[in-house]
């Protein structure tokens, strides 16, 4: 069966569909007013919530139709189960993003018929002319098919721009977009007091307390207001100098559905050789599908002042779900840059080992 999922017009785009299904594309910013956390949770959290909760309601309505799936066999009705396993063949999830040197590529299909191991990628664009081979950039295990990999490009604008997944007959419509190149000093500037404006006007701890405020009932099972501990040391790298690296950070959930667990980031230490930063503010998420940890924050240099940016990503082992109150800790391994959530702080990229659980 050929797949065919659509990006259009965006600068970046979260899908969460069943391949044989109708596509609906929700359109996430991917400017720096997303990546500098205020407490606020962007864009990008709010669609992950809407399809967590929209897999839920899926999931109830299957159920009934199993419920009725025999009945349907003998009264005319006995190929709408083939057509419901059809259409529910293969959950996808894809994101791409629009950065300042190119394009950031995410792609995770599930119950593929193809064999264990990696396939070639081909990007191509109409106008201009692109062909840009990513060699063995596809990885497939037990049926569950991964991409996520940066392609760098000239500025300017493309269009007409797809990603196929070679001999495995899947096709990512990428459509048009613009890149629009490596920022000048003034803008760099602009951003940089952007950063120090947020955190000098919020605190972490009164967001949180607003955000649990404002979301008093979280349909899922981890209490608002629950405090976590995320802890993780190894090595840091900006290409020519490796130190140890270290990160704590103190997380508070304020929503939670069925599988996915937000957080504010209350507060926190980033220690890189012998530079300290501190964690001002920022957000995080836990999927307890697809047992990763996201976080995004803004934290000051202790020497110097300056306001960076804390990313981190990090995947459990197994299907791990995080840890309720009392229960043992999750480990968690942070593996260097990959995809559009990255582990970096300050141009040094984080390759680290760590757990998380409640305080």
């Amino acid at each position: 069966m050929k797949r065919t999922l659509i990006v259009a017009g965006m600068l970046a785009l979260i899908l969460t569909m069943s391949v044989a299904g109708t596509l609906n594309p929700a359109i996430v910013a991917n400017a720096e007013e997303d990546d500098e956390v205020e407490g606020e949770i962007g864009e990008e959290v709010e669609v992950e919530i809407e399809d967590e909760e929209h897999e839920q309601e899926e999931s109830s309505s299957d159920s009934g139709d199993d419920e009725s799936s025999e009945e349907n066999e003998n009264d005319g009705h006995g190929s709408s189960d083939a057509v419901r396993n059809d259409t529910h063949e293969s959950e996808t999830k894809t994101k791409v993003a629009v950065e300042d040197d190119g394009l950031e590529i995410e792609i995770e299909i599930h119950s593929l018929d193809l064999d264990d191991g990696t396939y070639s990628a081909l990007l191509s664009c109409a106008v201009p002319v692109v062909s840009l081979n990513l060699e063995d950039a596809f990885e497939v295990e037990g049926g569950k098919g991964e991409l996520e990999t940066s392609v760098e490009l000239d500025a300017g604008y493309y269009a007409d721009c797809k990603l196929q997944i070679q001999d495995a007959d899947i096709t990512l419509d990428v459509g048009s977009f613009t890149v629009v190149g490596e920022e000048d000093e003034q803008t760099r500037e602009s951003q940089e007091d952007r950063k120090r404006e947020i955190v000098e006007n919020h605190d972490a701890r009164e967001t949180h307390e607003r955000h649990t405020s404002a979301h008093p009932a979280s349909p899922g099972e981890y209490e608002p207001g629950t405090e976590y501990v995320l802890s993780a040391t190894g090595s840091a790298d900006n290409n020519t100098t490796t130190e140890i690296a270290e990160v704590s950070a103190t997380l508070g959930v304020w929503k939670s559905v069925e599988s996915l667990v937000l957080f504010d980031v209350l507060d926190g230490t980033v220690d890189v050789g012998d530079k300290s930063y501190t964690i001002q503010l920022g957000y995080a998420i836990y999927s307890n599908h697809g047992d990763v940890l996201r976080l995004r924050a803004l934290a000051t240099d202790d020497a110097t002042g300056d306001i960076v940016r804390l990313s981190l990503r990090g995947e459990a082992d197994g299907s791990a779900e995080l840890p309720k109150e009392s229960e043992p800790a999750i480990t968690l391994a942070f593996e260097g840059n990959s995809g559009m959530f990255k582990n970096e702080v300050d141009g040094w990229e984080l390759t680290m080992d760590g757990y998380a659980e409640a305080a």
